[in-house]
């Protein structure tokens, strides 16, 4: 029965199309040119539909499909034949029959291909295989060169006045005849369950674009530049996860084909822009292992790493076109417009620095101001103007920097010294002296750091000086152990140099049984990008709420942060970390995290809400749940607007020694174990550690710089732990 309705479906399109043809004859021997050409135009349009029905047909009898197959080219030829010879005003040259002869032949032969190859199919939407091969082969190789040959054939010409006769009319057919074919394929894709991706259309759609271009008068610049653009965009079809090959293919085609329009036409300045826009593109495309790696804040990551999406690789190639582009031209509005980019891809760069914002913004200032130099304020009245606002802006932003938790007083010395630098040397090479606004805020950018720092320092000498002369000695110090990246500790010995307030005691604190050398831990800071004003961490092991906020307000002028553990926030809730925050000091929450992957992320989400600056995870819970942890801490922290805490691993408790060890089934000494896990910690992302102070001298002899080691005050010894 399916066969039956099939063949009667056939075999009307093919009688319907005759009678079309004769139809056309009939009226171009009356001379009724207008109505036979859209007759024409509408066999063109019906020519391969018939084969589409026999994709249908294929899947009930294989022996049917191929004479459907046989027959309708048959007909087909006959029709076409018949108009070549009958209908001779009309504008159908050889050359455009040999290529409708092979999209004939390719239409007669899909459905066959389609069904051998469908008979080796297993499953539905594959991704390998024979006859995935085959599909994909046909979207990308077959119909691109088929769409291609037209650029091999002459242009077409008018023979005559009459409609038949004009010469866009070829093109036409031709158009009609790739539409269809590309209808058919996708009809096959559909029966026979493929995906259609966009980076199968991708390759046909580079060819339709360069042949337009090619083949399409310009007339008008604007006309000439649109069609030039084109090609540019689109590898961008090919964003999907399989069309990295792809992507590059075209981008290197690209490359080629603006590099030749550049050369053959000088006049096109668009296409040398888009010479460069192709190549960074194509760069962008490369395969991960042909780029060197750029360094984060704790590991190695490729640039172009397999998680990174290739539309991520689209948009970068694109900004560095357009901050090349604007750092060519001599306006302040595209000095703007470069800056703003240029502060954006630094940004997207080193987003997981948690001074990556401050640093953007200082590049964007320094590309601003650099750019000025070479504006004439004859032609851009506004120029003048926008310096000195933009220098103005540059100081500013610089003090609040100096006064973030990131920053530290050498920071701005490096823009500003470029800025100055390469000032003086233009202005020395054309002997002007105008701009002076550039070099003026150029030094005091220089100079915020040191002079923050002494001010600082100016502002807690008072409070300092009410405790005693030791304490004044500390607290005028306290701004400079984060600007010089150490806080007392001897990196070679392990030992405690540094002379401390809290080491004279407070009588008012000890009567009330608090112990200092158990209750405070140093913070072991390397030059890196966590800062902490202060270096020591008071821990809040008490009982209630009540008793934790009246501490913390007491020797709140002498520490850097407080420790909140597991007593305490298990006793007071979530709301003490609020309470403590809300007194504006820095919160370490020491819950040492230890779960599968997916709960360790919802715990740290929940504690990065919380607002704290540091928090503890096990790293014996493996290497996924260090990095889930490290990944939940810094996107929680992003979208909230804030600087990522500082997650810290904790390797081996103080409590445990080797025949502990033995008997959780670990027959390692402590060492050993330490060594393992922190190595572990810094290959998962983790940016510090916990570790007893006699560990700190051996882990810094493998462990990078950047690595932030947490100490007790006071060494423990294994098997005596708190």
């Amino acid at each position: 029965m399916e066969s039956a309705r099939l063949i009667f479906n056939f075999t009307s399109v093919q009688f319907y199309e005759i009678l079309v043809v004769l139809t056309a004859i009939f009226l171009a021997r009356r001379r009724i040119w207008y109505d036979s050409t859209l007759l024409v135009g509408l066999e063109n349009l019906l020519v391969f539909v018939p084969f589409i029905l026999i994709s249908n047909a294929a899947l009930i009898d294989s022996n049917m499909a191929l004479e459907m197959c046989l027959a309708g080219a048959a007909v087909a030829v006959v029709r076409f034949g018949g108009l070549k010879r009958h209908f001779t005003q009309l504008n159908l040259p050889v050359w455009l029959l040999g290529i409708g002869s092979v999209l004939l032949a390719l239409n007669v032969a899909l459905p066959l291909i389609y069904r051998h190859f469908g008979e080796t199919k297993i499953g539905v939407h594959i991704d390998s295989g024979p006859a995935y091969v085959m599909n994909e082969c046909t979207w990308l190789l077959i119909l691109p060169a088929v769409l291609g040959l037209v650029n091999f054939l002459p242009r077409a010409r008018a023979a005559g006045n009459l409609p038949p006769q004009h010469r866009w009319l070829p093109l036409g057919m031709f158009t009609l005849w790739i539409v269809v074919t590309c209808a058919h394929l996708y009809g096959l894709d559909f029966i026979y369950q493929f995906d259609l991706r966009g980076e199968l259309l991708a390759p046909a759609a580079w060819v339709l674009v360069w042949t337009i271009f090619r083949r399409a008068p310009a007339k008008l610049l604007w006309h000439k530049y649109a069609l030039t653009l084109q090609p540019l965009c689109v590898p961008l079809l090919s964003t999907s996860p399989g069309g990295r090959e792809t992507f590059l293919i075209l981008a290197a085609l690209n490359l080629a084909g603006y590099g030749t329009v550049s050369l053959q036409d000088r006049s096109n300045r668009l296409a040398r822009h888009l010479v460069v826009a192709a190549a960074l593109l194509l760069v962008a495309g490369l395969p991960a292992g042909w780029l060197p790696a750029i360094a984060t804040g704790s590991a190695q990551v490729p640039a172009l790493g397999p998680g990174l999406a290739q539309i991520k690789c689209v948009a970068a190639g694109l900004m560095a076109y357009v901050i090349l582009w604007t750092a060519l031209r001599r306006s302040p509005q595209s000095a703007l417009i470069g800056s703003i980019f240029f502060s954006a891809a630094l940004m997207w760069v080193f987003r997981h620095h948690p001074g990556a914002g401050h640093w953007a913004i200082q590049s964007g200032f320094v590309f601003l101001l650099l750019h000025s130099l070479r504006w004439k304020d004859g032609e851009h009245p506004a120029g003048n103007l926008v310096r000195l606002t933009a220098g103005l802006t540059w100081v500013i932003q610089s003090v609040v920097w100096m006064n973030a938790d990131t920053g530290r007083f050498w920071m701005p010395f490096i823009p500003g010294a470029i800025v100055l630098g390469t000032c003086f040397a233009c202005q020395l090479y054309r002997f002007e002296w105008e701009k002076t606004a550039v070099p003026v805020a150029a030094f005091l950018v220089m100079l915020s750091g040191p002079s923050c720092g002494i001010v600082e320092g100016v502002r807690l000498a008072p409070q300092a000086c009410s405790r005693s002369p030791a304490a004044f000695c500390s607290s005028a110090a306290e701004p400079w152990p984060r600007l010089r990246g150490t806080t007392g500790i001897n990196p070679k010995t392990g030992s405690d140099q540094t002379s401390s307030a809290l080491r004279t005691g407070n009588p008012d604190l000890a009567t009330r049984g608090i112990n200092f050398s158990s209750d405070c831990i140093r913070a072991y800071l390397c030059d890196n990008n966590f800062v902490m004003r202060n270096p020591i961490i008071a821990a809040l092991d008490v009982p209630t709420a009540e008793q934790a906020l009246q501490l913390a307000e007491q020797i709140a002028p002498a520490v850097g942060m407080f420790k909140i553990g597991s007593e305490l926030f298990t006793a007071a809730g979530p709301d003490i970390v609020k309470k403590v925050r809300a007194t504006g000091a820095s919160v370490f929450l020491d819950l040492k995290f230890h779960d599968i992957p997916n709960t360790v992320t919802k715990a740290v989400t929940a504690a990065v809400q919380l607002d704290v600056q540091m928090l503890t995870v096990h790293t014996s819970g493996g290497t996924e749940m260090l990095k889930a942890a490290e990944k939940a801490a810094e996107e929680t922290a992003w979208k909230l607007g804030r600087i990522p805490p500082l997650v810290l691993g904790v390797t081996v408790l103080t409590s445990l020694d080797v025949a502990t060890l033995r008997e959780i089934g670990l027959d390692v000494n402590v060492e050993y174990q330490v060594r393992r896990l922190a190595t572990m910690a810094n290959k998962a992302g983790l940016r510090g550690l916990v570790c007893s102070p006699q560990e700190v001298v051996k882990l810094r002899q493998f462990l990078p710089p950047a690595m932030q080691l947490i100490t007790p005050r006071h060494p423990h010894r294994r098997g005596k732990g708190r």
